[in-house]
């Protein structure tokens, strides 16, 4: 799925987009549900970003799929071209509706902040895994208080985790 298409199904579903960061994060767990994308993603100061997915974003508000919200320029809302963006990506929501419903349910309300720690601890727990490290509770745990506290309290970590869990985005060894 392209990005301008999921900036599209998002801005529609949720009538606005909560900022560039809600952005990243919400295509990166989308990405991670098992939505198709060609995104790559490295650590950044607020969680896993990518280049690729911001200039996508940035492509998706020139082309006017999303707009600005004229009192707060870190909201975005529908724009001109949303209509025309989401016949185009039809077949791809189509293929993939039931995940992106799956998302909207798990983090679609779901502040900045609160996404920023769920794609951090998911993020962390691949890449424990891709390198051959341990990815037991405590391990990952560990790793994602090194990257987010004191921001983020213990418990909001181990709460993270735990939902992560339950919602099978991490496997509990």
């Amino acid at each position: 799925m392209k990005a301008r298409t999921f900036a599209a199904y998002l801005v529609q579903s949720l009538n606005q987009i909560k900022g560039k960061k809600a952005f990243q994060k919400l295509l990166y767990l989308a990405k991670a549900m098992g939505i198709p994308m060609n995104y790559s993603y490295e650590m950044y100061y607020y969680g896993p970003y990518s280049d690729a997915v911001a200039e996508e974003f940035e492509d998706a508000y020139f082309k006017n799929i999303i707009d600005k919200e004229k009192d707060n320029q870190y909201i975005y809302i529908p724009g001109k071209g949303l209509e025309k963006a989401m016949v185009n990506g039809q077949k791809e929501i189509q293929e993939n509706q039931e995940i992106l419903t799956d998302l909207l349910q798990k983090f679609g309300e779901m502040s900045p902040r609160e996404l920023e720690i769920y794609s951090t601890a998911h993020f962390v727990w691949k890449i424990q895994g891709i390198f051959g490290w341990s990815t037991s509770r405590e391990n990952v745990i560990k790793e994602v208080k090194k990257a987010k506290y004191p921001k983020f309290k213990m418990t909001d970590i181990e709460h993270t985790y735990e939902k992560l869990v339950e919602w099978e985005l991490i496997k509990n060894h």
